[in-house]
């Protein structure tokens, strides 16, 4: 009988997850990440023996996805002053001049007749 392979449970999982396939045969084979099979040395039918374990029964390769893109930042092309920090005056006066106020009515004068 030949050398036995160790196999480790959690280095198989995290292969999977990484998108390596049970075979070179698999669906979703990237000869990039490799697969199972040759990673230990293992031929198919092995292969299939091993996954039959408890452990390993509904764990699937995870697709790797790369995307197509780079985002940049855009380029600083514009020439627009920065904006004051300084609170805005309210609308109707400047700092110059007096703010208008409406005079104050108390209701304690007693004659309301002007309002009603």
């Amino acid at each position: 009988m030949s050398e036995k392979i160790p196999v480790n449970l959690t280095n198989i999982i995290a292969d999977l997850h990484k998108g390596v396939t049970r075979k070179i045969s698999s669906r979703n084979y990237n000869s990039e990440l490799g697969s199972i099979e040759e990673k230990y040395g293992l031929p198919p039918s092995q292969v299939d023996r091993l996954f039959k374990h408890p452990d390993l029964l509904n764990v699937r390769t995870k697709p790797v996805i790369e995307d197509m893109f780079v985002i940049v930042p855009d380029e600083e092309t514009t020439t627009e002053e920065p904006v004051s920090e300084t609170p805005a005056e309210p609308v109707g006066w400047t700092s110059e001049e007096e703010p208008v106020t409406e005079p104050v009515i108390s209701l304690d004068d007693g004659d309301l007749s002007d309002f009603i």
